[in-house]
């Protein structure tokens, strides 16, 4: 099992202890300032712009990507001393090492990344910028609502193998009952949805996704003279030649992902044993590619520095509604929809990475 400081039971112990202590604020940034502001000009200002509409305007990253009390736990069934924001305590505490960790990568050449240390401490950053997402979150709630609904030991049986995968639990089908019911008889923070689907969030954050990156994937740095965005979904899930472009990917199934670091360099985490050929300088066209897929990616807003306005003039279309609770099966609960319909859209960027 892959451990970090900032994964551990004893850092998460002193986060709440320090909220505990009092000065955890109530407005919860989805999108870390300290990393917006490496797009900001020397005003710190940086330029928003809303995906579906294109419209456009300038604005500190203080003012941008955040919600009220996004992060806090709170439920009737919670001990009444339970340190309710200690999460957005420990993401604050991270994003302290984390700027440091960005910082380290401006003074590496592009190219494949070989510094473990840096990596495993990207990817505690990375996989964490994934799950703490207003979609993130979202499908979180989803997903307690969906289980509620079409029963828990119902949907997880058929899924355990895959699960204890996930979790690097040993599986074997004569255990299967017993393991599923292991899953099953495991304490739940709250009977109320947020702080379950928080404490979900927190789970695939720290036993999932971050031993994931950290080893199950190829760390590249990849830069272009053309300009880069980000957005309010900044981990960005390619197909390449595995998946079509209206399939829903993540973590666990894409066999590429981009993270834009500033506006002119990339973080690419390849499969392991899937190698970037040089040159790792994308032309105007491949960062155009990029971009688009960055917009694509975003769940309302893309970033910019505020001197250019390219997120404005790049069009994908809406995501499309979709009711949940009318959902015939789980899986159809849980998915977020694509943008494209079966059979549509461009293909994946950066074609010579997928060959």
């Amino acid at each position: 099992m892959v451990s970090h400081r900032w994964t551990s039971d004893a850092e998460i112990a002193e986060s709440k202890r320090q909220t505990i202590e009092g000065g955890v604020g109530k407005r919860h940034h989805y999108v870390p300032q300290m990393y917006l502001r490496r797009w900001a000009n020397g005003d710190g200002n940086i330029r928003l712009t809303k995906t579906d509409s294109g419209g456009s305007h300038i604005q500190p990253p203080e003012d941008v990507a955040k919600r009220t009390n996004l992060y806090t736990i709170t439920a009737d069934d919670l001990e009444p001393d339970f340190p309710s924001r200690w999460l957005e305590k420990h993401m604050s505490r991270i994003e302290s090492d984390a700027a440091g960790w960005l910082r380290a990568l401006d003074d590496l050449t592009a190219g494949r990344m070989t510094d473990r240390d840096l990596i495993a401490n990207l990817a505690v950053f990375v996989a964490l910028q994934d799950q703490r997402t207003l979609a993130k979150h979202d499908r979180e709630l989803r997903i307690e609502d969906a289980l509620n609904r079409f029963g828990r030991a119902e949907i997880l049986s058929p899924l355990l193998p895959f699960v204890c995968q996930l979790y690097r639990i040993p599986y074997s089908p004569h255990r299967h009952g017993a393991i599923l019911q292991q899953f099953l008889n495991r304490p739940l923070i709250s009977a109320e949805r947020k702080p379950r689907a928080l404490e979900s969030t927190i789970g695939v954050w720290r036993n999932q996704a971050v031993p994931h990156f950290s080893t199950q994937r190829t760390w590249w740095l990849v830069d272009s003279a053309s300009l880069f965005l980000t957005c309010d979904e900044p981990v960005v899930y390619l197909g390449g030649s595995v998946a079509p472009r209206w399939r829903t990917l993540g973590w666990a199934t894409s066999p590429i992902a981009l993270f834009p670091v500033d506006p002119h360099r990339l973080v690419v985490l390849t499969n392991a044993g899937h190698d970037l050929h040089p040159p790792f300088e994308l032309d105007a066209e491949e960062a155009a590619q990029v971009n688009f897929e960055i917009v694509a990616a975003s769940n309302e807003v893309c970033f910019e520095q505020p001197d250019t306005n390219i997120a404005a003039s790049i069009r994908v279309p809406q995501w499309p509604d979709r009711d949940p609770a009318s959902a015939s099966t789980f899986m159809e609960a849980v998915l977020p929809p694509s943008r494209w319909k079966e059979g549509e859209g461009p293909p994946w960027a950066v074609s010579r990475w997928h060959q």
